[in-house]
């Protein structure tokens, strides 16, 4: 029943819709009869009933007359029309919540998931936006969850293409990708809960390098000093001596770190690794590294080809040519397409195209053949390989460095103001332990 009262839940044109489309339910209706029945369907005792009985008879006589009347007293409502910056502004308050993603609703009595209502709106609203060039694709698909990203990729330039990628997505597939975003997640807090490893002087070089010393020197009778055996021209950190703590069963010596010694004596050269340091760290912080570097591995294709030519190029032009650079977790090396991921552990020398049966390099059934993949490659996925912990890493070195304590002073019971002296002097102060070994200098 129509009311015609203005209610905001009632739209006299649909009222007029729904009357006109009776008259097909019975055929010959006449002039009189279609009148009657707009009326029949009025509410009693409202607005639109006493319009009615209102109407000049002559508006009643014919429904043309009758439907100009009704236009004349309920006109179109004006609707807001929204400038392209509303529009836009809404476009963007369109955010997928990461946590909604696969959660369902039920649209047009359907249960629909979350990603799905998401680019049902997205679609509507770039569609009103009138945005037919895709400039604002790129946009929107940078608010979505990152494991939706990582599954739909990039190369989308229409939303065409884009809305059919989301649409396109299964409930596996979006979860699977939900789940390595979790651990990957999980990793990183991992890493940043995890103590750092520190050497016996850490606390004490730390407090150090916050503290400025500017006391005079006494005039306390000064121990005999001799010249440091090594004479390193690098800025050594200054430990605090002060402060509580340190390592147990050492001493504490100062020496003057650029001075010439007194006799000549050959220096000890500090064992240099010919290992990258990077090879050092901890595994669960270099697959971080690898997961957020690693470069898309382009399909088996002429396309893909070319794509990943273009890859091996900019790596080259980035960052040199190998074996000068060797590629790792921060410069990850172009995957040849058709090869298996890097976290498969695939054979380094074919990446897996090869062989019935999975092998190791040194079995490759194409090893220095054709259908090796290039040997910058072959060393990313031995890197790749110790990120995943499917191979062990080489051990860390452990960082020490020889002190001739014959040629420094001891001054490990020495008062305070003694010891602000020596270092207000240029004196280095160090702990020693009972081997002669001088820890974190190296550092």
């Amino acid at each position: 029943m129509f009311h015609g009262d203005g209610r905001a839940n009632e739209n006299p044109y649909d009222f007029l819709k729904t009357i006109k489309t009776s008259f097909d339910n019975k055929p010959g209706i006449t002039e009189e009869e279609k009148c009657e029945r707009l009326y029949n369907h009025c509410k009693s005792d409202f607005d639109a009933e006493e319009w009615y009985m209102d109407l000049p008879p002559a508006d009643k006589l014919t429904w043309a007359a009758l439907d100009a009347a009704f236009r004349i007293r309920w006109p179109r409502r004006t609707k807001v029309q929204k400038t392209p910056e509303q529009k836009k502004a809404e476009l963007f308050a369109q955010v997928l919540d990461e946590n909604r993603m696969l959660e369902t609703e039920e649209i047009g009595g359907s249960q629909v998931y979350g990603y799905i209502v998401w680019v049902d709106r997205v679609e509507q609203l770039s569609t009103a936006l009138g945005d037919t060039q895709g400039f604002l694709v790129s946009v929107m698909r940078d608010t979505l969850p990152k494991a939706l990203r990582n599954v739909i990729g990039t190369s989308h330039t229409t939303w065409a293409s884009f809305i059919a990628a989301v649409r396109n997505i299964s409930h596996t597939e979006l979860q699977s990708a939900i789940d390595d975003e979790n651990r990957l997640r999980n990793l990183e807090n991992a890493a940043a809960r995890q103590p750092v490893l520190q050497s016996p002087t850490a606390a004490i070089r730390q407090s150090l390098n916050r503290t400025h010393i500017s006391v005079p020197r006494p005039s306390s009778p000064t121990p005999q000093r001799s010249s440091p055996r090594f004479t390193s021209t690098a800025t050594l950190p200054q430990p605090n001596v002060f402060a509580e703590g340190g390592a147990t069963r050492t001493r504490l010596f100062a020496y003057q770190p650029n001075r010439a010694p007194s006799i000549p004596q050959p220096s000890v050269p500090v064992q240099r690794a010919t290992i990258p340091q990077t090879a050092f760290r901890d595994p669960k912080v270099r697959l971080l590294d690898l997961h957020r570097n690693l470069l898309t591995q382009h399909p088996d294709t002429e396309t893909g080809w070319t794509a990943y030519r273009a890859q091996v190029d900019e790596w080259h032009r980035k960052h040199g040519h190998y074996p000068h650079v060797s590629p790792d977790e921060l410069k990850p090396y172009p995957l040849t397409p058709g090869t298996q991921p890097a976290s498969t552990g695939a054979c380094f020398n074919c990446g897996g195209r090869h062989g019935e049966a999975k092998h190791m390099q040194f079995d490759c059934p194409v090893k220095r053949l054709p259908g090796s993949v290039p040997a910058p490659e072959r060393a990313f996925r031995s890197v790749a390989a110790v990120c995943y912990g499917i191979i062990r890493g080489p051990p860390a070195p452990t960082p020490v460095r020889s002190i001739n304590v014959a040629d420094a002073i001891d001054v490990t019971n020495a008062d305070e103001a003694y010891l602000r002296s020596l270092i207000d002097g240029g004196a280095y102060i160090t702990e020693v332990n009972d081997e002669g070994k001088e820890h974190g200098l190296s550092n």
